[in-house]
């Protein structure tokens, strides 16, 4: 059985293979309420790849994914749902990944 790091180079973290879940925020560095997603994931050992949408390609793939100009946007591509809205963002990874 091939393992991610098989298939996909951003399986990579720091050199290692990472087969957790792969969990993006697509995030803006000064919104209050990305900032908050991130604290909790941060304080609850939840790695999260964040997409800042400062970014144009990263703005694209959040309006062609999401449909909405809002952050922040979380997409969890192991389990195939994304959703916005803060709060609702921190229950999702609270009842998923929150040992």
């Amino acid at each position: 059985m091939r393992s991610r790091c098989d298939t996909e180079p951003a399986g990579f973290v720091g050199g290692f293979c990472y087969n957790g879940p792969m969990l993006k925020l697509y995030m803006r560095e000064y919104c209050p309420f990305s900032i908050e997603v991130m604290n909790f994931a941060k304080e609850k050992g939840i790695e999260l790849t964040l997409e800042d949408i400062a970014k144009p390609e990263n703005e694209k793939v959040l309006m062609t994914m999401g449909g909405k100009h809002e952050t922040p946007f979380l997409v969890d591509e192991e389990r195939g749902e994304s959703l916005y809205e803060s709060t609702k963002i921190i229950s999702y990874l609270s009842e998923h990944y929150v040992k």
